[in-house]
Protein backbone atom coordinates (compact mmCIF):
# COMPACT_ATOMS: atom_id res chain seq x y z
CA UNK A 1 0.00 0.00 0.00
CA UNK A 2 1.66 3.07 -0.86
CA UNK A 3 2.07 5.57 1.85
CA UNK A 4 0.59 8.46 0.82
CA UNK A 5 -2.64 6.30 -0.28
CA UNK A 6 -5.74 6.88 2.88
CA UNK A 7 -6.68 3.52 5.11
CA UNK A 8 -10.12 3.08 4.39
CA UNK A 9 -11.82 1.18 8.13
CA UNK A 10 -14.24 -1.82 7.63
CA UNK A 11 -16.17 -3.54 10.44
CA UNK A 12 -14.01 -5.97 11.51
CA UNK A 13 -10.28 -5.21 10.51
CA UNK A 14 -8.63 -2.11 11.85
CA UNK A 15 -5.54 -0.65 10.44
CA UNK A 16 -3.05 1.72 11.01
CA UNK A 17 0.00 2.85 9.67
CA UNK A 18 3.34 2.62 11.40
CA UNK A 19 6.33 3.97 9.15
CA UNK A 20 6.29 1.80 5.63
CA UNK A 21 3.92 -0.53 6.96
CA UNK A 22 0.34 -0.98 7.47
CA UNK A 23 -0.55 -3.41 10.45
CA UNK A 24 -3.73 -4.84 9.98
CA UNK A 25 -6.27 -6.38 13.28
CA UNK A 26 -9.00 -8.44 12.70
CA UNK A 27 -11.70 -9.02 14.86
CA UNK A 28 -14.18 -11.67 14.14
CA UNK A 29 -16.08 -12.12 17.10
CA UNK A 30 -15.83 -13.00 21.26
CA UNK A 31 -15.02 -15.99 23.10
CA UNK A 32 -17.44 -15.79 26.40
CA UNK A 33 -14.63 -17.02 29.19
CA UNK A 34 -15.73 -18.11 32.78
CA UNK A 35 -14.11 -14.71 35.09
CA UNK A 36 -12.36 -17.88 37.06
CA UNK A 37 -9.97 -18.10 33.77
CA UNK A 38 -8.62 -13.99 34.11
CA UNK A 39 -5.20 -14.70 35.69
CA UNK A 40 -4.31 -11.87 38.16
CA UNK A 41 -7.60 -10.70 39.32
CA UNK A 42 -10.32 -12.35 41.68
CA UNK A 43 -13.23 -13.45 39.95
CA UNK A 44 -15.66 -11.31 41.53
CA UNK A 45 -13.11 -8.50 40.50
CA UNK A 46 -13.70 -9.69 36.80
CA UNK A 47 -17.57 -9.88 37.63
CA UNK A 48 -17.33 -6.45 38.67
CA UNK A 49 -14.70 -4.86 36.15
CA UNK A 50 -17.00 -6.51 33.11
CA UNK A 51 -20.88 -5.21 34.85
CA UNK A 52 -19.19 -1.68 35.04
CA UNK A 53 -18.62 -1.95 31.21
CA UNK A 54 -22.08 -3.13 30.91
CA UNK A 55 -21.07 -7.10 29.56
CA UNK A 56 -24.41 -9.00 30.32
CA UNK A 57 -24.11 -11.93 32.48
CA UNK A 58 -24.57 -13.89 29.32
CA UNK A 59 -21.50 -13.25 28.29
CA UNK A 60 -19.45 -13.67 31.29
Amino acid sequence: MPVNQQIRQVPGLYRKRVGDIVITAVNDGIVPLPPEVMVGMAPDGVRKTLTGRFVPPSRM
